[in-house]
């Protein structure tokens, strides 16, 4: 079972505020695409755990059958509003064949109503809490 949980990332020069689905950069907001931030949130709510394809596609598209192009485009589309280039990965990492993961530094979590310390723990198994050593066993 996965609990939602209302977030704020910062990881280099951009803040995520999960409520209120913005991407800021510096300050100021970039465009994106509603299926491209909840893909990002998810592997921000899974920070370097590589995320299988068929995970993120149940979990950004969850009422239906989507193709995998989707999935693909909209790392695309992700990987260029965080100034990614092919060649880089500061930020999201592809695993060939098996999917996903986030490898940026999270400077900052900050979940509705504190810290990552005020969290609740039940994120259910293979769920990571920010600012702890190890991985939840739920």
């Amino acid at each position: 079972m996965q609990v939602s949980i209302e977030a704020s990332y910062r990881f280099g020069p951009f803040q995520v505020d999960a409520s209120a689905r913005l991407l800021l950069r510096e300050g100021c907001p970039v465009a994106l695409a509603p299926k491209a931030f909840d893909l990002l949130c998810h592997l921000l709510a899974n920070p370097h755990r590589l995320i299988g394809k068929d995970e993120l596609l149940k979990a950004v598209w969850p009422r239906g059958f989507v193709e995998e192009g989707n999935l693909s485009h909209n790392v695309f589309l992700l990987r260029r509003a965080l100034g990614e280039s092919p060649e880089e990965h500061r930020y999201i990492v592809t695993v060939p064949g098996r999917g996903y993961k986030f490898v940026g530094k999270l400077d900052g979590v900050a979940f509705e109503g504190g810290t990552a310390e005020d969290a609740p723990l039940e994120l259910g198994a293979g769920r990571f809490i920010p600012g702890f050593e190890e991985q939840l066993v739920g």
